[in-house]
């Protein structure tokens, strides 16, 4: 055998043992670790109020970082903030993690579950998730101080009325994207 032989043989192995991790981590998350596509991303972006100044020093969580696309994007409009990503899946995380470490100096990437997470001192919350975790993150979301942004893609949070809501239609995406202004910690 070969060098290049070898090597291919162990490329592929990479391969398809990264396609089994992913699998599982579908299995198990319920949710496919597929990237924001870039309008979606900059329309939900372009949603942040200007109350949030470009300049200004913020907590911003991206809550199931994924592929890391959204936070790269948060970091380069927030320069001075800091932002963090959440993500369960192994192949998302690795890659995101890296992505954020060659991209920027403030971006953290977290391979847990962000429902066991405290995220009480965020200032910006995004999120593109099911609507079971949207309803799951509800209890999480009623923590934040008051005059905080949520936005959420494609799903509302339950039983919560959104302060804005783009509809974005373009090739084969048609999604809402809601933004959330919080009043403070709910009882």
């Amino acid at each position: 055998m070969s060098i290049f032989e070898l090597i291919y043989v162990v490329l592929l192995l990479v391969i398809m043992i990264s396609v089994l991790i992913s699998f599982h981590a579908e299995r198990k998350t319920k949710v496919v670790p597929a990237p924001t596509l870039r309008h979606v991303r900059n329309r939900a972006l372009s949603l942040i109020p200007d109350t949030f100044d470009r300049n200004g020093s913020y907590k911003i969580i991206d809550l199931g970082s994924g592929w890391g696309g959204v936070l790269i994007a948060l970091s380069n409009l927030f320069p001075n903030s800091e932002v963090v990503g959440y993500e369960i899946s192994p192949c998302p995380f690795i890659l995101s993690k890296i992505r954020g470490w060659m991209r920027s100096k403030n971006i953290t990437v977290y391979s847990t579950n962000f429902l066991n997470q405290n995220i009480s001192d965020a200032d910006i919350v995004f999120c593109y998730l099911s609507p079971n975790h949207m309803k799951q993150l509800a209890p999480l979301f009623s923590t934040l101080g008051a005059g905080k942004c949520i936005i959420s893609c494609a799903f509302p949070i339950p039983e919560w009325v959104a302060d804005s809501e783009d509809r974005l239609s373009r090739y084969f995406c048609n999604t809402s994207i809601y933004c959330y202004k919080t009043s403070g910690p709910k009882p």
